[in-house]
């Protein structure tokens, strides 16, 4: 009897150990499936013929990348500000935190973030100067980078596949590369841009709105051209003194007045700045005045009271450009959406 009971607590024990043991491989396989589908940022690195040398990228891949193995992911490409670099945004901008929870939510459909390294150089083309090699970090990006990212990912190679972002020299630079690529780039969105009405040091530049409609002051650097513009950043991007032709082309205050409304490429451009921002929030009201008289552009601006000139200002802003990109691309309907994708997304309105 005494046998029988300990062979059944034995038996009892035995079976307990290997539904423990069922138990921990069951949760291992979950943790494991859960891992896989999990979203992951990847620093990359390429070598660009533009400035000729290898850059670091870091990478956002949404879960949904590793699941589909068929499906092609919007690309929106992410341009730091000056003295930062492209880890910026996930690191202080908090951005794979953000990506995860609206498109879990299904306020965002699945995208890859592309955030390069692009030095001080403005995101601009410099001037050619002779004998030396002029770094060309717009091509960099509008060429050199598209071109790697839709080689090495699953992309929607389109214009309407791909947007541009970026906080105060990358508004610049977000602007500038994407009004004069519209063939590659559908939304542009600046925050806190440095978008100069004229180049730093030289004089006028600004709107006159005094009159009926709101007319350019004539820029003005034939005098002596302040300290700030001898700069090292200003003067590699455009010269010293600024070489106005140059500028004129990769200076998104002229390019925004060029736009025509029936232009059928014509970008969708969000832009943002705080109140507090003293220094670059005049700049985003001129661009948006200039983008107010031309009909039919599908522009936003919002002015926030009191945000100053950093991550403060940028990290909670993230959200609302998003879903204002996925409210785009549903009016668009030619950028494919995932099964899980919602029909629509609410626009943002000023506040």
């Amino acid at each position: 009897m005494g046998t029988r009971i300990r062979i059944e607590k034995t038996t009892e024990l035995l079976t307990k150990r290997l539904l423990l043991v069922a138990a921990c491989v069951g949760l291992l396989t979950v943790s494991a499936s859960d891992t896989l589908a999990a979203s992951q940022v990847k620093r990359i690195q390429f070598l660009s013929e533009a400035v000729a040398m290898k850059r670091d990228v870091h990478v956002y891949l949404p879960a949904q990348y590793t699941k589909d193995k068929k499906a092609r992911f919007p690309v929106v490409y992410a341009l730091h500000g000056l003295g930062g670099n492209g880890g910026d945004f996930f690191e202080l901008g908090k951005f794979k935190s953000h990506l995860d929870v609206l498109i879990r939510s299904q306020k965002l459909r699945p995208v890859i973030v592309v955030a390069p390294d692009g030095s001080k150089g403005y995101w601009a083309n410099q001037p050619r100067i002779k004998g030396k090699r002029s770094e060309r970090w717009a091509d960099y990006v509008s060429k050199d980078l598209v071109g790697e990212i839709d080689s090495r990912f699953r992309t929607q190679p389109t214009r309407e596949g791909r947007a541009l972002v970026g906080l105060s020299m990358g508004g610049f630079g977000a602007l500038s590369i994407g009004l004069q690529h519209p063939d590659k780039f559908h939304a542009l969105i600046s925050l806190s841009g440095a978008i100069f009405p004229t180049p730093p040091g030289c004089k006028g530049g600004g709107l006159d709105c005094s009159g009926k409609r709101c007319v350019r002051v004539p820029q003005d650097c034939s005098g002596k051209v302040k300290r700030i513009g001898k700069r090292a950043h200003y003067r590699n991007a455009w010269g010293y003194p600024p070489r106005m032709a140059h500028w004129k082309r990769l200076s998104p205050m002229d390019l925004l007045e060029a736009l025509k409304s029936e232009d059928a490429q014509a970008p969708r451009v969000y832009l943002h700045c705080g109140t507090g921002d003293r220094r670059f929030h005049p700049f985003s009201e001129q661009a948006h005045k200039i983008l107010e008289n031309k009909k039919g552009i599908d522009n936003i601006f919002r002015s926030v009271k009191g945000a100053k000139h950093n991550w403060k200002a940028w990290e909670p802003e993230t959200p609302r450009w998003l879903t204002w990109l996925e409210a785009g691309w549903v009016r668009l309907n030619k950028v494919p959406a995932l099964p899980s994708t919602p029909k629509a997304a609410t626009p943002t309105k000023n506040n």
